[in-house]
Parts: structure tokens; C-alpha cells; sequence
């Protein structure tokens, strides 16, 4: 029981790692462009130059941590979040965990691989089809832009009957906001059914709260759709 205990502070732990090492990157490179533009409005002097060398070679250096820390949370995810959640039939949601191991994507006949985040390298395209977007999740990124074409995607597999396997790197931001994106669109859910429904098997999901806005905003033009379409109708 003890252990238990340990292991669920554990990683609880490690999740708040993994949500500040994946804005880190984002912020630095936000605060490096900003610096690097007011440079330019002023005449630069040798001094400058090697301050910016430097400054590069830090954001270099930060850039191969990040890289080393996400590789190690990565391993552990692969034996401790490594079986997805299926949320209807064919879709399943989970971390890079389950999107890294070969063998459950075999064992639950996964086909099509939708990936949610930055820099992600498909692994098994000899048996999946893939979809990589390049998503950082962070409150002030654009996913929205995604929602329809993650949606087709997504429903090409359901569709056709065939597994689909959604994954971000923990399995909670992300790759859930798609999902739901998805359930609102082509299953009618409102927004507060499709978190619902999510959460019955993956307990951990929740968009950042940027994403919840911008779903939000789904849901509203979604309705509007309707509405539209139904006085078109009456026409």
C-alpha cells in the first residue's frame, strides 16, 4: 500500500515536470526572439555579437536538456502509461508511451497514429498511416486551426472501422483536445459530454486552459452551423 502511495506522488510529480518542460522550451524561444529583435534596432558592437553568440549556445544547450529530460519521462511512460484508453470503438487515447511500444500497438491492431506534438518521429509507419502536427502545449498556441483536419482524420479511421491511436506526450493536453474536437463534430457531444466521456476511461485528461477556450469557441461555431443549416432547411 505504501508503495502505491509512493508511486502515485511520484508521478504526480513527474506530470508537473513534464507540463513545465514542455512550456520551457516554448517560452525561451519566445524570450530570445523578442531580445534578438530589439538588437536589431540598435547598431551592434563586437561586444553585442558575442553576447548573442553566447546567448545562442545557451539556447542551444537548453534546448539538448529539454530534449534528454523528455527521452527519459518518455521511458517511463513506456512502463507506466504504455495502454491507451478506448474512448468509442476505434479511437483510442493515450501518451507517447503507448504511440512507443510496438507491441501493444499490435496487440490492440492500431492502423492509424494521429501525433500531437513538436518533433515527434513516426515509428512504425511499415504498419500505421500517421498524421503528425506540430503542437506545443501551451495556452496561447493556435490548436483550433487542427480541430478539422485532426477530426477527418480521426473519422477516416472510425469510419472505415480501423483502430486509431491519438497521443500527445503525456496523454492529458493535447491529444485530448483533438479528441474532443472530434466527439463535438462528428458524434454531436457537447463540449461538457465529451470531457465526460473522455474521463471515464482516462482520468488524467484536461486541456490547458487556452485549449478549453478555444473549444469553447468550437462549440459556439459548431452550434451556429446548425442553426444555420436547420433555417435552410425550413427554406
Amino acid at each position: 500500500m505504501e508503495q502505491q502511495v509512493q508511486e502515485n506522488i511520484d508521478d504526480q510529480a513527474l506530470q508537473k515536470e513534464i507540463d513545465q518542460i514542455q512550456l520551457q522550451p516554448h517560452e525561451e524561444i519566445k524570450s530570445q526572439e523578442e531580445q534578438k529583435e530589439n538588437n536589431q534596432d540598435s547598431e551592434q558592437n563586437p561586444k553585442q555579437i558575442k553576447d548573442e553568440l553566447t546567448q545562442e549556445q545557451q539556447k542551444k544547450k537548453i534546448e539538448r536538456l529539454h530534449q534528454c529530460i523528455l527521452a527519459i519521462v518518455a521511458l517511463k511512460k513506456m512502463n507506466t502509461d504504455h495502454m491507451p484508453a478506448k474512448i468509442i470503438d476505434y479511437l483510442y487515447l493515450g501518451s507517447i508511451g503507448a504511440a512507443l511500444k510496438k507491441d501493444v500497438i499490435e496487440k490492440l491492431n492500431i492502423k492509424f497514429i494521429l501525433s500531437a506534438m513538436d518533433k515527434s518521429k513516426p515509428m512504425f509507419q511499415d504498419i500505421c498511416t500517421y498524421k503528425q502536427l506540430p503542437i506545443l502545449d501551451s495556452p496561447d498556441v493556435d490548436i483550433q486551426k487542427y480541430f478539422d483536419e485532426s477530426s477527418e482524420f480521426i473519422n477516416q479511421a472510425v469510419e472505415s472501422q480501423q483502430n486509431i491511436l491519438v497521443h500527445c506526450f503525456a496523454g492529458k493536453s493535447r491529444s485530448t483536445t483533438l479528441v474532443l474536437a472530434y466527439l463535438m463534430k462528428y458524434k454531436k457531444l457537447a463540449l461538457d459530454e465529451a470531457l465526460n466521456l473522455v474521463r471515464q476511461t482516462r482520468e488524467i485528461a484536461q486541456p490547458n486552459s487556452g485549449f478549453m477556450k478555444q473549444l469553447q469557441m468550437y462549440e459556439q461555431n459548431l452550434k451556429e452551423k446548425i442553426q444555420v443549416q436547420n433555417e435552410e432547411n425550413k427554406i
